[in-house]
């Protein structure tokens, strides 16, 4: 799979920042990565933060909500889908939604999508997930960490 990332960010030829750190996020355990999970980007965290977040087709991101950060995420290649408080939005590349703190969202997509989510900083543990059964998952047991994958070229 992170052939595949390394793949879509290639095709869409965006360029990353020279020190960056990335995580898989898999809710329901690494096996259901594919279906449930995304390939998370941090450029930077300060004041304000970027993270680059991309998904393969078919997957999806759980409903949760953030009690300090606010989020836009702008969609850079591909489609989106976003569930914010149950709505649908569908947003494509070159458009923006925007998340205020506290506002339940999930988000997936059937095409793969890669985004930008610029927002406040961003602090360990302030994902509040409504499902239970990730809830009270310890954050480990749901993030694998890939060191050193900045120092590889993408071409």
């Amino acid at each position: 799979s992170v052939n595949e990332v390394i793949g879509m960010l290639n095709e869409s030829k965006i360029k990353l920042v020279p020190k960056f750190s990335v995580e898989l996020s898999h809710h329901y355990g690494i096996e259901k990565f594919h279906e449930i999970g995304c390939v998370i980007i941090t450029c930077f965290n300060r004041e304000y933060a970027k993270k680059i977040i991309v998904q393969l087709p078919g997957q999806w991101n759980p409903e949760h909500y953030h009690k300090k950060k606010e989020e836009t995420f702008h969609v850079l290649s591909g489609t989106l889908k976003i569930w914010i408080e149950g709505q649908e939005f569908i947003r494509n590349a070159g458009e923006t939604i925007d998340i205020p703190r506290g506002t339940g969202h999930e988000f997936g997509t059937e095409t793969g999508v890669i985004f930008e989510e610029v927002s406040t900083t961003d602090y360990s543990g302030d994902s509040y997930y409504t499902d239970n059964k990730i809830a009270q998952k310890p954050r480990d047991d749901r993030k694998t960490y890939l060191q050193n994958w900045g120092r590889y070229q993408f071409d």
